[in-house]
């Protein structure tokens, strides 16, 4: 048995042990990516919701100002 092996087979159990390395490094960066573009598209979820909230509100606002003004006027 030999105890210090060639350059080769060096070669080939450095590229074994810092294969999964960098396998793991690219999984992680997808993941941070998909992360990111999920954190994206979450805040663009909120702020339509609350632009619709905020029509909303104002067209209910809008409505209640009509109706009071309307009102006692139909009732005179």
């Amino acid at each position: 048995m030999e105890l210090v092996p060639d350059i080769d087979r060096l070669t080939q159990i450095f590229s074994n042990a810092v294969a999964p390395s960098f396998f793991l490094g690219a999984i992680a960066a997808f993941v941070s990516l998909m992360m990111s573009r999920l954190a994206a598209v979450n805040a663009h979820i909120k702020a339509t919701r609350a632009v619709q909230i905020k029509t909303a509100l104002r067209l209910e606002a809008a409505w209640h100002f009509v109706r009071s003004r309307a009102v006692p006027r139909l009732l005179k």
